[in-house]
Formats: structure tokens, sequence, C-alpha cells
């Protein structure tokens, strides 16, 4: 009877674990599932995601985790990826030597634009801010958020 109810259990968790992968792409339209798969038909899909103008389709391409974006018709808008300071351009790593000394990285994004090119979104902690900057291969920078750091100490006793 027991083997009867563990198979029984496994049946269900397996059609229930077909049902929610079907339906997770339910909401991307027809246009961006084609044109994902026109282009991406050797990558892995791990998920889909909207962004605020995008959606974003996080695949595994090569052994490599990457982002690729996708605009509400189904142009392909570019590749994201998480990267490390190391890999970063020379330039930009210069920049961030002089102008944000006494901020450490905490995460590198890079973007690969079809239109604009690749930009970096770089993610700095500090004592008093963190910030999100976004740089331009050849050095130029926008801060695009700013943020007060909390009192570390405060949130530690809040947990």
């Amino acid at each position: 009877m027991k083997k009867y109810l563990l198979s029984a259990a496994m049946v269900v968790l397996f059609l229930q674990t077909f049902i929610i992968c079907r339906a997770q792409d339910e909401w991307v339209p027809a246009a961006i599932k084609e044109s994902f798969a026109n282009r991406f038909y050797d990558a892995e899909l791990i998920k889909w995601s909207l962004g605020r103008d995008s959606y974003i389709a996080t695949i595994v391409r090569n052994d490599e985790r990457l982002d690729a974006y996708f605009s509400d018709a189904g142009d392909f808008k570019g590749f994201g990826r998480m990267t490390t300071e190391e890999f970063l351009p020379l330039k930009i790593q210069y920049k961030l030597a002089k102008e944000y000394p006494e901020y450490l990285v905490s995460e590198v994004y890079e973007f690969d634009c079809t239109e604009n090119g690749p930009f970096y979104y770089i993610s700095l902690k500090g004592l008093k801010h963190n910030l999100i900057v976004r740089f331009k291969p050849v050095g130029d920078a926008t801060v695009m958020k700013k943020a007060i750091v909390v009192n570390q100490e405060l949130v530690a006793r809040r947990n």
C-alpha cells in the first residue's frame, strides 16, 4: 500500500512540475518566443521575466548564464551577464580607482546593447552611500541610483 501511495505522490509531483513549467512562459507573446527560438536554438531556457521595457530570457549557452533582452515586438535588444571587476575595460578600472576610491565593487553587470554597444552597471558599496553607476567602455559614468546606507549595526540588531 505504501508503494502505491508513493507512486501516486510521484506522479502528482511530476504532473505539477510539468504544468508549472509549461505555464511559466504562457504570458510571453508568440512573436518574442519565435524570435527567441530562431536566435537561441542551441541554448537552454531557464526562465522568462519582465523588465522595465523588455522581456528577458535567462539562458545557459556554452556553459555561460546570460540574459537575452527582447522588445515587445520580438526584436532582440542585447545580452547581459554578471562579470567581475577584473574583466572591466582598463579605462573603467582607472575611473573607479580615481573617482570612487572609498567604494567597494560588489557587482558588475555587462549589458551589450545591439543599438548602443556595451554598458557596465556597477554596484558600489560605501560607508555613507551605495551606488549603481553605468559606465561606457571609454569610462564615461552616470550615477543611476544612490541610496543612503543604514547603520549596519542597527540592521544586525533587528535581525
